[in-house]
């Protein structure tokens, strides 16, 4: 962009918030497909720049807070996963949708994960609150994400167990599959922390295009 910044500017997003924390998608022809939090509300913003166009922002429902995450197929899919559903009240859900065009359309959403609800204790959910990761075997998107106890309010419990859930499509008749939790990952119960982190969470899914491999990190 050689450092111009005004040339390179996308316009505020709509309504008064202010628009936070972007992250971006680049393919081989350098399309960018990125997305932006917002200060306030339960939604975030995707726009895509094209020859130097901008595409205009597209509102999805969903948390903030980077609860939500980009990739490019090696053929050009982009794919987005983010935390919140599809309506506004899903908490603790996890959805996707994918673009041919490079994020100026998109299918419709799906539902690839809902929250699972604490029998005796009315408001509380299984579910994820931050991480979710994104990223594509061959042209098949593959999604991570934790999953932990909470409330639909966004209150959380750090001491209590939590894993790693892995969704493909294909596998599993679409059920995400745990891939991680304490009977793998042996870890001491994590207390007090101030940045909405279970035992473990966070994970991010990386690919070798050499060798067909995926690889999921978590902390």
């Amino acid at each position: 962009f050689e450092y111009s910044f005004t040339n390179y500017d996308p316009g505020n997003v709509p309504g008064a918030a202010q628009a936070i924390w972007p992250l971006l998608a680049i393919n081989s022809t350098d399309d960018i497909v990125f997305a932006s939090s917002i200060n306030g509300g339960d939604s975030f913003y995707v726009n895509t720049l094209s020859g130097g166009v901008f595409g205009g922002w597209q509102v999805f429902n969903g948390d903030q807070a980077e609860t939500h995450s980009l990739n490019f197929s090696a053929g050009g899919k982009v794919g987005l996963a983010w935390i919140g559903g599809i309506a506004a009240t899903d908490a603790g859900d996890v959805s996707f949708v994918e673009s041919t065009d490079n994020g100026l359309t998109w299918t419709t959403p799906v539902k690839i994960f809902e929250a699972i609800p604490d029998p005796t204790v009315p408001g509380d959910i299984y579910g994820p609150i931050r991480g979710v990761n994104v990223n594509y075997f061959g042209e098949e998107a593959c999604v991570v994400f934790e999953a932990g106890w909470q409330t639909d309010a966004g209150n959380y419990y750090p001491g209590r167990e939590s894993d790693i859930r892995f969704w493909r499509q294909s596998l599993n008749s679409g059920i995400p599959t745990v891939i991680a939790d304490s009977n793998n990952v042996p870890f001491y119960p994590n207390y007090g922390v101030a940045d909405v982190m279970w035992n473990i969470g966070r994970p991010v899914i990386g690919r070798s295009e050499m060798h067909d491999y995926l690889f999921v990190a978590f902390q």
